[in-house]
């Protein structure tokens, strides 16, 4: 049991890594790729191809599974997703991502709201008389609102133009997180889950492909995207198998936040304050805790 636990975590922090990394690499993209569905579109596809090779490589199963079930949510999930996918590009093609970090901190916060209201349990694990969700939310507030003001002295605007696209995207992936777990629980396989969602991506993304994209090659960093992708996607689902859902989500967010910040300083130049994002990060981790 314990050497499950090591293999989860360990899944989850490969995941955090190539989630940090996708976003400096999609950064990159996006500068030299106008359309967002273009991106998704290109990178999704590729995912799917992978996964649809993985498929044949290690063959059928014989485990009973709920067809309908794994249907429902992993259509469901995969059109939000592609949602989530074009606000995170939009977000990433209008700002930095130093600037933008401290607002992925919102997820955990809603992904605690929204089991307090579903499942209508309200459980906060209180240390030294101190109720840890409550402190949590309270520091991923204000550590926001202290990457605003900071911008605010250096900007004329305080609120990062792909900051909303942030926020927004966190409140659906309150949804997409819990239709994943409930698809890799009914379905036969992690890999078919991860190949039937890139590919119901592609072809959403296939909609809203700009005029000449067939006339022209995607740069080669568009398969970077689709390689760290695919690694986060797929360790990120098989820590959810054994990990809560708020716990994976938290860590996801809280370490992505820092190390995509990171990169930021590192690929791109970019000025960090490190100080709202750390404060941020210490509220998604007492969320975790909670």
């Amino acid at each position: 049991m314990q050497d499950v636990g090591i293999a989860a975590s360990t899944y989850l922090f490969v995941s955090v890594l190539c989630y940090a990394g996708s976003n400096a690499a999609r950064k990159f993209v996006s500068a030299r790729v106008a359309s967002q569905a273009d991106q998704v579109f290109v990178s999704s596809g590729l995912e799917a191809v992978c996964g649809i090779i993985a498929l044949l490589c290690l063959g059928g199963s014989d485990q009973e599974w709920d067809s309908l079930t794994f249907l429902a949510a992993t259509v469901a999930a995969a059109v939000l997703n592609s949602g989530t996918r074009l606000l995170e590009l939009k977000a990433l093609s209008t700002s930095k991502l130093s600037e933008i970090a401290p607002y992925y901190g919102i997820e955990p916060v809603t992904q605690y709201v929204t089991s307090v209201v579903i499942d209508g349990t309200r459980k906060s694990t209180i240390l030294y008389g101190v109720p840890l969700a409550e402190v949590g939310i309270c520091l991923v507030s204000i550590g926001t609102a202290y990457g605003k003001s900071i911008l605010s002295t250096n900007q004329r605007s305080s609120f990062p133009p792909g900051a909303k696209y942030i926020i927004l995207n966190c409140f659906i992936c309150c949804l997409t997180t819990r239709l994943a777990k409930i698809a890799t629980s009914a379905g036969p396989s992690l890999v078919l889950y991860f190949t039937c969602n890139q590919l119901i991506m592609a072809v959403t993304s296939w909609f809203a492909l700009s005029p000449g994209f067939w006339k022209q090659s995607p740069p080669r960093s568009v398969v970077l995207v689709a390689v760290l992708e695919g690694v986060y996607l797929i360790l990120f689902y098989k820590a959810l198998q054994t990990i809560p859902s708020a716990v994976v989500t938290t860590a996801k967010r809280g370490g992505g936040m820092v190390l995509t910040s990171a990169f930021g300083a590192l690929l791109f130049q970019e000025k960090v304050f490190f100080a709202p994002i750390l404060v941020t990060a210490v509220g998604v981790a007492a969320l975790c805790a909670a």
